[in-house]
């Protein structure tokens, strides 16, 4: 137990809100806010039925999904905290998640999350990605001089 505490010491933790992908590994420490019900799946390559389960963890800045397959359900508890070691990130559908892979541990952690936020959620679409800003004037004007489109008492969105 001492040399994992010695090896956590030496580790950077990444926090949840900055997440982005695609590190090969993520050290997070995190807090079970939610466990979905545990569904059997069967892999299309070896046709075996494996366990899966979806948990919501969340840290002191926000949240995101996690998907934990067959032995590594049961360790994990609602309301306890956990920390993750080279645990990668993946998109699905434009959401991201993360999972614990082959080489990845889980284990419980020393040190308790208080105040674990569900919000921003990382898990949402896009939600990973810096948001575009439209240039704008500030009289609703067009660069050439004309009123623009909601000055003109239409919606800005369209191009009709």
């Amino acid at each position: 137990m001492e040399e994992h505490s010695r090896q956590c010491l030496h580790r950077s933790w990444s926090k949840i809100a900055e997440i982005r992908p695609p590190p090969n590994s993520v050290n997070v420490r995190f807090q079970v806010l939610e466990k979905s019900a545990t569904r059997v799946v069967r892999a299309r390559s070896s046709g075996r039925y494996h366990e899966v389960c979806d948990l919501v963890v969340a840290d002191e800045t926000g949240s995101i999904r996690l998907t934990l397959w067959n032995d590594d359900i049961g360790e994990v508890e609602l309301g306890k905290t956990f920390e993750m070691i080279d645990g990668y990130v993946k998109i699905l559908d434009e959401c991201m998640l993360i999972s614990k892979g082959r080489t990845s541990s889980i284990s419980a952690s020393q040190e308790a999350i208080h105040d674990a936020k569900a919000l921003p959620d990382m898990s949402r679409p896009f939600a990973w990605k810096p948001a575009k800003k439209r240039k704008r004037t500030a009289t609703g004007r067009s660069f050439q001089g004309r009123p623009g489109r909601e000055a003109r008492g239409y919606c800005s969105r369209k191009s009709f």
